[in-house]
């Protein structure tokens, strides 16, 4: 969306936390000059917390912002968190790592997300030794259910996962092609990606690369699919295809 520029740089820390209290952090959101009408920044949501050492997951809420905030091109304004946690058990250590998404709308409707990661770490936390062994708790994302239904120009490619992750897809034959972001706060288990600029009728094969909030990344198996003919080949070639035989 031309305009708007949204990123982040890590994660907010916080070390010697006690066991349970409340958190607050400020984000500052930033705009690019060139963009056109003001976009609306609506809310703030807390998507989910990890680690989940066996399935126990850390408790946690907000319970105020700022939000919603109008921001106009070329303007920077910041966006007010708070609420609660309660830290959970992971080996020798008690932390929370909590995943929000700041979402806004476009001045064309269309949404769009920012994820935060706010890491909170119990008294006395090693963070070598404990940050690994928090790492551990938590494996990696599992890929399933990889489907691609192509187009004449593209393809739409949708995934399940069985925690939160952010994905991609990668086509193997062109390298150099940047590949296609999923878009939104990487806070679901149900992803969608669409594939433009391939050519008719061709053949090519997909990866579907996923990671989840610490980092941990794993890989599909590869798929291959083949684009449809365009409207003036399907015209020539799908009569011929389904004439009658005459004997």
């Amino acid at each position: 969306m031309p305009g708007i520029e949204l990123t982040y740089r890590g994660a907010y820390h916080c070390n010697d936390a006690p066991a349970e209290g409340t958190y607050a952090f400020r984000i500052e959101i930033a705009r690019g000059a060139d963009g056109g009408e003001p976009i609306e920044l609506t809310d703030v949501v807390l998507r989910h917390t990890t680690p989940r050492p066996r399935g126990q997951a850390p408790q946690a809420d907000i319970t105020d912002s700022n939000l919603p905030i109008d921001l106009a091109s070329g303007e920077t304004v910041n966006v007010d968190v708070a609420g609660t946690y309660a830290l959970v058990q992971a080996g020798a250590n008690r932390l929370a790592n909590l995943h929000f998404c700041v979402r806004g709308t476009a001045e064309d409707g269309t949404p769009f997300g920012l994820g935060v990661n706010l890491l909170i770490r119990g008294s006395g936390f090693d963070n070598d030794a404990g940050q690994a062994e928090a790492n551990n708790t938590v494996p990696p994302p599992t890929i399933s259910q990889v489907w691609v239904k192509p187009g004449r120009s593209g393809a739409r490619v949708t995934w399940t996962t069985d925690q939160p992750s952010q994905g991609r897809v990668v086509i193997v034959e062109l390298p150099d092609r940047p590949a296609t972001e999923e878009a939104g706060c990487g806070d679901g288990v149900s992803h969608r990606a669409d594939i433009q600029g391939l050519d008719p009728g061709e053949t090519y094969t997909i990866r579907v690369e996923v990671a989840d909030a610490l980092g941990q990344s794993v890989s599909s198996a590869p798929k291959s699919f083949k684009t449809l003919l365009s409207d003036l080949l399907r015209k020539i070639y799908v009569p011929i295809l389904n004439r009658p035989n005459d004997g």
